[in-house]
């Protein structure tokens, strides 16, 4: 049947388009027995064409397809607009829906303008080596794919599901909207794309992406390429590589919630910068277990500005592994920036390393001095297996005040910990470091900050907390050192110089050991300031100054008395004193013109005398043992 322009179907609806016309009186034009002739077939053909993609050039005839004419009723209310077959550029709003399934996309189609909008239900093969580009040459462009639970959208090759049988998704910087929603994407990442999902320099909205079979990775971000905050539901697996590599600063859009990242040759999600500007952590973020480990190829770090401190937060069970060569930073460049470690006793946050389980496999943790005090917080935390790559420890400080409560330090090369000129906070607790060259290192005017709640400091190389004062610091206010469970290793002299007003005190508390390196000494006074030392042990757990290196005459200075000493300040009780006179000092404790008090303590092993007085010095000494000085006990 041949529709004339005089025809009086027209002259009735004059308004309404030939095709909907033809559609609206399709049962006329099809209708009473053998009416359905090849003359009709082809009308209803003409009025329910499809165009396709820009550069394709493919037309379907009913007469030869098993299937029933579209009616224009799909999943949605969507009827493509272009179709079955697609391949070149889009720059214009264009429909893929399900009436036309399967749509097949024989080259690479570019969408440069305008919207692609694939409906709910549509299947999308691809030839090989061809792909789905978004922007790639700069045009603004939109992507949205609208599939829903019981009819999701599907992207496949047309060859199987052999990893890599097309390229993939590439979503580029200048596009517009992009989101997939109930879609499942199979065999991509073929022909040298790094992914079946690549996203460069903008986000992706997903809501239930599957990505199975992927060649090398399932998603691919580069150069902040990111998921929006609120996507949700991602599943990949089967993929060859990683299903997973994203810049360190937007780890955290990966969706926890109905998402799976196992199943894949290598299960976790691979942390590696895209370049320099793309390598740190520059705003606040949280990263949640995702049911695999983060991988940092790179090292990470963490880098705010002062009106917008990024503050890294690492929650719960969370486990971290780093490569050889890379660490975590924290305001290594001065920005400003904050760690939170967020474990619990049964899921522990774990830093550790992606390779073997050896001393010194990867840099550690470093925070340096313009760190946020009040964001910097380990709770439940394991650092292991660091200290390489020009570290020092697991963990390393500068001039920061770090809060720690269930920090364990475990096969650390060089140290467990190193603090320069910085403290432990108020409350910490629970400090366990073992298994390590050595525990750590500390400031001696800060050692006074050492937890001792729930702390173990044992089965290490050397256990012993090193102290320094690598610049000649001095301790100018009262301090306490308490009983950490192994000694402080003096490696350089400990000087006690404060004001009238404000003696430096150390007070030292029962059970606790000094042990002197070389030729160090314990000077209270020396340079003119008010100061006093109070080694206040027991009958069962003395105050010992000893050698850290041998048990011989004259192996470090003893400890110096001068006459700004606070006399009422400066009281030995149940203390040991041994193995000093080194370093032309001749005594174990020299007083010059002071009047300390010692008592109930044991002084032996001088190189010369076991107490030397000078000037006016007038000790008041009660109930001590000498023991083995070479010169004899006390001078005069």
């Amino acid at each position: 049947m041949t529709v004339r322009a005089d025809s009086p179907l027209i002259a009735a609806f004059p308004s309404l388009p030939l095709p909907l016309l033809l559609l609206a009186f399709s049962g006329c034009i099809g209708g009473g027995g053998e009416s359905g002739s090849e003359s009709d077939a082809t009308a209803t053909a003409t009025a329910t064409s499809t165009g396709t993609s820009t550069g394709s050039a493919s037309e379907t005839d009913p007469m030869e397809s098993d299937s029933e004419p579209s009616t224009g009723e799909t999943e949605g209310g969507l009827v493509s607009t272009a179709g079955p077959e697609h391949c070149g550029t889009i720059v214009d709003d264009e429909v893929w829906a399900a009436d036309l399934n399967p749509h097949v996309v024989t080259c690479d189609v570019q969408v440069e303008g305008g919207t692609l909008t694939i409906g709910p239900g549509t299947e999308v093969l691809f030839a090989n080596n061809v792909g789905l580009w978004i922007s790639e040459e700069g045009g603004t462009a939109n992507l949205e794919v609208l599939g829903v639970a019981d009819a999701p959208v599907s992207f496949a090759g047309e060859g199987g599901s052999a990893p890599g049988q097309w390229r993939g998704l590439g979503v580029f910087p200048a596009a517009g909207d992009v989101s997939l929603a109930h879609t499942t994407i199979d065999a991509a990442g073929g022909l040298n794309a790094t992914a079946a999902v690549f996203v460069e320099s903008t986000d992706l909205h997903i809501d239930h992406v599957t990505i199975t079979n992927a060649d090398e990775l399932g998603l691919d971000f580069r150069r902040h390429g990111r998921l929006t905050a609120d996507s949700v539901g991602l599943a990949i697996h089967g993929t060859v590589g990683w299903p997973v590599q994203i810049d360190p600063n937007w780890v955290d859009t990966l969706p926890a919630i109905d998402s799976d990242y196992t199943g894949n040759d290598r299960d976790g999600i691979y942390i590696k910068s895209s370049g320099t500007d793309w390598r740190d952590v520059v705003r606040s973020a949280e990263w949640e277990v995702l049911g695999v480990d983060y991988y940092a190829i790179d090292s990470i770090r963490v880098e705010g500005e002062a009106l917008e401190p990024a503050y890294l937060t690492l929650l719960d069970g969370v486990v971290v592994r780093f490569a050889e060569t890379s660490g975590l930073g924290v305001s290594l460049e001065g920005g400003a920036a904050g760690l939170l470690t967020k474990g619990t006793a049964e899921r522990p946050v774990t830093l550790t390393s992606l390779g073997a389980n050896d001393r010194g496999a990867w840099a550690g943790v470093e925070i340096r001095d313009n760190a946020d005090n009040g964001a910097l917080r380990l709770e439940n935390t394991i650092v292991e297996w660091a200290g390489g790559f020009n570290s020092v420890a697991c963990v390393e400080t500068e001039e920061v005040e770090l809060f720690a409560d269930g920090l364990t330090l475990r096969g650390c090369e060089k140290a467990g910990f190193v603090m320069r000129n910085g403290v432990w906070a108020d409350g910490s607790a629970g400090l366990r470091v073992t298994d390590s060259d050595r525990v750590g290192e500390m400031n001696t005017p800060q050692a006074h900050t050492m937890p001792i709640a729930g702390v173990d400091l044992t089965g290490n190389d050397r256990d012993a907390l090193s102290v320094v004062q690598p610049g000649a610091e001095t301790i100018t206010k009262a301090v306490t050192w308490r009983d950490i469970g192994v000694p402080y290793r003096v490696e350089d002299d400990i000087a006690l110089e404060g004001t009238a007003q404000d003696p430096a005190v150390l007070t030292l508390e029962a059970g606790v050991v000094l042990a002197f390196t070389g030729q160090a000494n314990l000077a209270v006074g020396r340079d003119g300031g008010a100061s006093g030392l109070r080694a206040l042990g027991t009958a069962d757990a003395p105050v010992i100054f000893t050698s850290a290196e041998a048990f011989d005459p004259g192996a470090w200075s003893g400890i110096l008395i001068f006459d700004a000493a606070v006399d009422a300040e400066t009281n030995l009780n149940y203390a040991e004193v041994r193995w000093g006179g080194g370093l032309n000092s001749e005594s174990n404790v020299r007083i010059d013109d002071a009047s300390p008090t010692i008592s109930n303590s044991v002084i032996g092993g001088s190189d010369c005398w076991a107490i030397e007085l000078f000037g006016d010095a007038a000790p008041t000494l009660t109930n001590n043992t000498y023991e083995d000085n070479t010169c004899g006990d006390v001078k005069p």
